[in-house]
C-alpha cells in the first residue's frame, strides 16, 4: 500500500462515507517524518500514565480534515506546515461511548525540532522497530508506511526498519499473526539477532522495491528446543509465546511467564488482548 495524494475529492470521499457508516466525529493526525524516525507526543491519561500518539486533534465542524491539520499543528505543538501531501488511513476508537474516526497524513514542516522548546509537550524520535510501548498497533502500520514513503528503497540486506515494516505489512488482517509479531518486534531482542533474523526470518522481493518478510515459528521452535538458539530465559518465553499465538503451537503459560518482569508481561498481555480481537 502507498500512501493516496490529497485531493478534495478525496477528502469530500473520506467525510461522506464515514458519516454513512454513522461516524461523525473527526480527528486529524500527522506523521511527520525525520529519515526513518516518526515524531509522536506523549499525553498524560487519567491514571497519571503516558499515551503516545502522532500530533493531532479533533477537527471542527466546517474544517476540511487538511485545514483541522494546518490548525492543529500550529496552534497545539508551534508546527508551521509546508505541505500535506499523502492520506495514510484511518483508525477508530471510543470516547464517551462515541466513535471517533482519526485520520492519518503524511505532513512536512517548516522545522519540525521546533517541538523541543515545548516543555509542555512529551515528544519522540522513534523508528519503527522501537515505537513507545503504548502505540496501538493500527499507529505502528500507518508510521511504517510513512517511513516506507519517505526513506527511500529497501537497503540489501534489508536493515532494521525494512525488516520491521516488512512483518507487519505480511501479519495485517490476521490478528493472531498480528500479536505475534508485534510481540517479537515490541520486545526487541530477536530482531537484533542476525543468527535469528538471518535463519528464521523469509524475506523476498515485494512490489514497489520493497519486500516482504515472515517468520519461520516452526523452524525457529525447533532451533530453540535444540540448543541452537541459545537465549536468556524471558528471551525463550517470548518466542515460545509468540509462535503459540502464530501457530497454535502448545505452550505452557505456568512455565512461560514466570519469572518474567513487569514489562514483558504487559508485552504478553497486549498480544493477548489483540489476538483476541480487542485494541492494544
Amino acid at each position: 500500500m502507498t500512501p493516496a495524494a490529497v485531493t478534495d475529492a478525496l477528502l469530500h470521499d473520506l467525510v461522506t462515507s464515514s458519516r454513512a457508516e454513522g461516524t461523525s466525529q473527526f480527528a486529524v493526525a500527522a506523521a511527520i517524518t525525520d529519515g526513518d524516525r516518526v515524531l509522536f507526543c506523549g499525553h498524560a491519561t487519567e491514571d497519571f500514565g503516558q499515551e503516545w500518539d502522532l500530533p493531532g486533534g479533533m477537527a471542527l465542524p466546517g474544517e476540511t480534515l487538511t485545514s483541522a491539520l494546518d490548525r492543529v499543528l500550529a496552534c497545539s505543538y508551534d508546527l508551521d506546515t509546508v505541505d500535506i501531501p499523502g492520506y495514510l488511513g484511518s483508525h477508530d476508537r471510543i470516547h464517551a461511548g462515541q466513535t471517533i474516526r482519526t485520520f492519518v497524513f503524511t505532513a512536512t514542516c517548516t522545522d519540525p525540532g521546533q517541538i523541543c522548546q515545548h516543555a509542555q509537550i512529551a515528544h519522540c524520535w522513534a523508528e519503527p522497530a522501537s515505537l513507545p510501548g503504548q502505540v496501538s498497533q493500527d499507529l505502528a502500520r500507518l508510521a511504517d508506511l510513512a517511513i516506507t514513503r519517505t526513506a527511500g528503497t529497501a537497503a540489501s540486506p534489508p536493515g532494521p526498519w525494512q525488516m520491521t515494516t516488512a512483518l507487519r505489512a505480511c501479519s495485517t488482517g490476521m490478528y493472531c499473526e498480528e500479536a505475534a509479531t508485534e510481540l517479537i518486534i515490541s520486545h526487541g531482542a530477536w530482531l537484533r539477532r542476525d543468527d535469528f533474523t538471518g535463519q528464521f526470518i523469509r524475506t523476498q522481493d515485494g512490489p514497489l522495491r520493497g519486500i516482504t518478510a515472515v517468520i519461520d515459528w516452526d523452524e525457529a521452535i525447533t532451533a530453540l528446543e535444540a540448543g541452537s538458539l541459545p537465549c536468556s530465559t524471558s528471551e525463550a518465553a517470548i518466542l515460545r509465546l509468540a509462535a503459540s499465538l502464530a501457530t497454535a503451537a502448545p505452550v505452557s503459560l505456568r512455565h512461560a511467564i514466570i519469572g518474567l518482569d513487569q514489562a514483558n508481561l504487559n508485552l504478553i498481555i497486549n498480544a493477548v488482548r489483540h489476538a483476541g480481537g480487542g485494541q492494544t
